[in-house]
C-alpha cells in the first residue's frame, strides 16, 4: 500500500505538491492561495485533483492517508 501511495505522490504535479505540503501544515484555502499567489478556485481544483490521484474525498480523508502510510 505504502508503495502505490509513494507512487501515486510522484504523479502529482509540482503545484499539487506544494498545495499538499501546505494543506499538511494546516493552511486553509484561502492561506494557500495567498501564499502561492493563486485564487481559490484554483486551490480547490488542485485539491479535487489531488483527492482524485491520491484515492480520498475530502481533507480529513487525505490527512488520514498521508499520517498513515
Amino acid at each position: 500500500m505504502k508503495n502505490k501511495f509513494n507512487q501515486t505522490f510522484q504523479e502529482l504535479t509540482l503545484k499539487e505538491k506544494e498545495v499538499l505540503n501546505l494543506v499538511q501544515k494546516g493552511f486553509m484555502n484561502v492561506d494557500l492561495a495567498c501564499e502561492l499567489f493563486i485564487s481559490v478556485n484554483t486551490v480547490k481544483k488542485h485539491l479535487q485533483s489531488i483527492y482524485t490521484k491520491l484515492d480520498v474525498t475530502n481533507r480529513t480523508s487525505l490527512y488520514y492517508k498521508i499520517n498513515t502510510l
